[in-house]
């Protein structure tokens, strides 16, 4: 059986990790959390980082491009 909260809750948990910046747990608020083995997986399709709590949670921070910066522009010195 599960003791996973409603939908609505579920959302406003999740929303609330997003707009801190991904600092804490989603379910219990603890900073005590790591993520996997392979820190980051990606594909064409994006990036994300697996994530697991000491209590027990686990889940997958997902992210977006935010910006581009060129560091080089076609062989400059």
């Amino acid at each position: 059986m599960s003791n996973r909260p409603p939908d609505e809750e579920l959302a406003a948990h999740i929303k609330r990790h997003i707009d801190e910046d991904g600092v804490y747990c989603p379910a219990c608020g603890s900073d005590d959390y790591h993520m996997g083995r392979l820190h980051f997986e990606c594909d064409a399709s994006g990036v994300w980082a697996r994530c697991v709590c000491s209590c027990g949670t686990v889940w997958f921070d997902c992210f977006t491009l935010a910006r581009t910066e060129i560091v080089r522009w076609r062989g400059e010195l």
